[in-house]
């Protein structure tokens, strides 16, 4: 492969991203797709991977499986050699800024708090057969070494994917006990109970630390990948 194969990302690309409800999944149709995003003269697809549901069949634990991926297939295989066999790079959607109630359930120092100590849903009162979802704490395990980074790795080890796009990467204003403990460490302040109060760099910080911790993992599954 030659540098500019390799660099493919530094050239002006045309980037096709579905927005697909899990209950579409087993309505997708990987062929079709792929040559939609031809059609479009599309160069990439953004496509779901994981986060707050795994698009593949995961061991990870607490990374939620997509309930309607289609039974004895693997779809994200497909959509990728779709792609691929068409000249177009797959980018994998990741996005971590949440997960579902047994999540919760099982790991409440994984979420986002507020000042009074109650967490963060997210879609309580919409309607449907819908899991309900939290806000996570980017401070926390699910964003790094407990969850993230093992879904990381284990979707880059198994398909070939061309690049990361990380959905949703920034963070929520949390008043966990991770949070409170590094803005003391950070500022030598304790954190403030009021939101506005936070020092400025506060939320360009954790997205430092996160962001570069997840660079890392993705580079330790396969280095280089953009």
């Amino acid at each position: 492969m030659d540098f500019i194969d390799s660099q493919w990302w530094r050239r002006r690309q045309r980037v096709v991203q579905t927005n697909l409800r899990i209950k579409d999944t087993d309505s997708i149709d990987p062929e079709r797709l792929a040559a939609q995003v031809k059609e479009l003269y599309g160069s990439a697809l953004v496509f779901n991977v994981g986060g707050i549901y795994a698009w593949y069949p995961t061991d990870v634990p607490y990374h939620h499986r997509n309930e309607y991926l289609p039974a004895g297939r693997d779809l994200l295989a497909e959509v990728i050699a779709a792609c691929h066999a068409r000249g177009i790079k797959f980018i994998g959607r990741f996005d971590f800024s949440k997960a579902e109630d047994r999540a919760y359930q099982s790991h409440p120092e994984w979420f986002a708090y507020t000042a009074s100590s109650r967490p963060m849903p997210v879609g309580a009162e919409r309607p449907g057969e819908w899991s309900i979802l939290y806000s996570t704490c980017i401070n926390s395990g699910y964003w790094n070494e407990e969850m993230a980074f093992p879904a990381l790795k284990e979707a880059l080890s198994r398909y070939d994917i061309d690049a990361v796009f990380l959905n949703a990467p920034f963070p929520t204003n949390c008043h966990c006990e991770i949070c409170a403990d590094k803005y003391l460490k950070a500022y030598g302040n304790p954190l403030p109970q009021d939101d506005s109060q936070f020092e400025p760099s506060w939320r360009s910080l954790r997205m430092e630390w996160n962001i570069s911790a997840m660079k890392a993992a993705i580079n330790e599954a396969k280095p280089d990948t953009p």
